[in-house]
């Protein structure tokens, strides 16, 4: 919901409410909560590697040693 402060909005109208559909809020919910599990993730790396714990899909450290030059 977005609201509109004490200046004038849209069509010179003071304090306007633009409403959101449920499938937006939910949309932009979905992408927060994996935005959200992304970061967790990540910040957990450093802890799980002390324990020499893989936390990362063995799929998505193929696809990037795959791209590695080697040397």
């Amino acid at each position: 919901m977005e609201h509109l402060s004490e200046g004038e909005g849209e069509g010179g109208q003071k304090g306007q409410v633009k409403e959101a559909d449920d499938l937006t809020l939910d949309h932009a919910a979905s992408h927060l909560a994996v935005a959200m599990t992304i970061s967790t993730l990540l910040r957990s790396i450093p802890h799980h590697a002390a324990k020499r714990v893989n936390v990362i899909p063995l799929e998505v450290g193929e696809l990037n040693l795959k791209r590695l030059p080697s040397f």
